[in-house]
């Protein structure tokens, strides 16, 4: 059973996180049954708690699906920070990071479920709209890149965080929905396209060995 906290005013309750259990129980839920077919009733009694209290941490359904995405885009950038830590160069981080998370989320048994019974407009929302808790968690991934391409004086320095992050989601999301795109085609894309579009003067970043497939140029 999930522990709340009781006599608390609506309007306190609102402004406090809600607890890790009715987000575990949410994921359960939309799991078994689909975005569609879930309802707030059969989260409360995942949880153990009484409907109304649900009500207090989530305002509606779209609140509580927005709480389930932006906790497993925060399980995977943590992975995706410690490949940026371990990563050579500005560009390796860049495209690493990048293909290991589109690979992720497309592979996400909880986000295919959700992307595939949610309406488009909605995911659209989430991944790409103003939902300030997925920008943040794209803050957090984009700040260490950025700090490596200032120290290897690649970064533009017309750069803003915020543009970035909208640009670097809108790039995601075309990728998690394009599945036809393998991931070594995903990286030779990421490294043709994208850093050069982060870098002064935007020159060509030389391919590494794993980029080149067994037809390419070398």
């Amino acid at each position: 059973m999930v522990r709340v906290q009781k006599h608390l005013p609506r309007s306190e309750r609102q402004l406090k996180p809600p607890p890790a259990g009715l987000v575990r129980a949410a994921r359960k839920v939309l799991l078994r049954y689909g975005v569609r077919k879930s309802t707030m009733a059969d989260i409360a009694d995942e949880a153990g708690i009484p409907r109304p209290t649900l009500y207090e941490y989530f305002a509606n359904r779209h609140a509580l699906i927005d709480a389930v995405i932006a906790d497993r885009v925060r399980s995977i950038v943590g992975k995706l920070l410690r490949v940026v830590e371990e990563a050579p160069s500005f560009t390796d981080a860049v495209v690493e990071a990048s293909v290991l998370g589109i690979e992720l989320t497309r592979t996400d048994r909880e986000l295919a479920n959700i992307f595939a019974t949610t309406p488009y407009k909605q995911v659209h929302q989430i991944m790409e709209g103003p939902n300030p808790v997925v920008a943040q968690l794209v803050s957090e991934f984009l700040r260490p890149i950025m700090k490596l391409g200032v120290e290897e004086g690649l970064l533009r320095d017309d750069v803003d965080e915020q543009l970035l992050v909208g640009w670097f989601r809108a790039v995601y999301s075309g990728f998690i929905y394009r599945e036809e795109l393998d991931f070594d085609e995903v990286r030779t894309l990421m490294r043709t396209f994208m850093v050069p579009s982060l870098v002064c003067g935007h020159p060509r970043p030389a391919p590494t060995r794993d980029d080149r497939s067994p037809g390419a140029t070398p």
